[in-house]
């Protein structure tokens, strides 16, 4: 087997879990050369990293993680091998709208409301795919000026969550206080020294957590962030489990940064 990161092979990560014959199926379409991997097995001079849409903090772990690589932002739905990961434009497309287009002036939306406009004339219900049409944007859009306390510690969580994911002990330590102290959705409680080495050490295996609509309040420099979670784990046999749940966090801001003071989970949503 070619040894990972020896510099004669691609290596493809994968923050998704995928099964072991799903990666096969996709070496098998990149062709000789390529290796696909998942995210804990992938050497630091990874080539490609493919990972569900996350915030630009996250990103950020994930450069930190992978210097060299390229990270691609996927949306993964193979109805043919039960794979489904979707993202932002999945779910609008799922509310129903016949086509989702992303246009950069509007020389590029003429044609595409032309387009539409025939299959309307001509009583089509075909749904279009979403499309990103146009000319490449010549600079990057400009983040807004000051990012609201409510928006930094959403990223601040998604950070959590990608550490976990990733089994990065040294980012997810930074990003919880030094008191810190969990409450798992069993009763069990852990100080940060515990949680980090539980969740990354080997006893609890991350693929991913999702924050379906989290919500903050932030009072001063303290902030409660509330979200339904979906865990997903190795299982004592390899494979992969959800686990879905409410969760709540406590964060506190100290030299302008955001740490989790404290936590709790559950009850497990069956």
């Amino acid at each position: 087997m070619t040894e990972l990161g020896a510099g004669d092979s691609i290596v493809v990560a994968t923050t998704m879990p995928l099964s072991d014959t799903a990666r096969a199926d996709l070496s098998a379409q990149l062709g000789p050369g390529y290796v696909v991997v998942d995210i804990k097995k992938a050497p630091p001079t990874t080539n490609i990293v493919l990972t569900t849409v996350v915030s630009g903090q996250l990103i950020g772990v994930l450069r930190a993680t992978f210097p060299e690589a390229r990270i691609l932002l996927t949306e993964l739905h193979d109805a043919e091998r039960g794979i489904r990961y979707a993202g932002p434009v999945t779910r609008v497309m799922d509310t129903g709208p016949d086509g989702y287009f992303v246009t950069h002036d509007l020389e590029s939306l003429s044609p595409i409301v032309q387009q539409e406009a025939q299959l309307q004339l001509t009583g089509s219900t075909r749904r279009s795919a979403p499309m990103l049409g146009g000319r490449p944007m010549s600079e990057p859009v400009s983040e807004p000026a000051g990012v609201l306390p409510e928006r930094e510690v959403i990223e601040a969580a998604l950070a959590r969550a990608a550490a976990l994911a990733v089994g990065d002990a040294e980012h997810l330590t930074a990003l919880l206080h030094p008191d810190f102290r969990w409450t798992s959705h069993v009763g069990e409680t852990y100080d940060r020294e515990a949680y980090v080495r539980r969740n990354t050490g080997g006893h609890t295996v991350w693929r991913s957590q999702e924050l379906v609509d989290p919500a903050v309040v932030v009072v001063g420099d303290t902030a409660v962030l509330h979200a339904h979670v979906t865990d997903v784990v190795l299982t004592a046999d390899g494979e992969p489990a959800a686990f879905r749940m409410p969760m709540t966090q406590t964060w506190v801001r100290e030299d302008g940064t955001w740490r989790c003071l404290a936590g709790h989970a559950g009850p497990r949503v069956e």
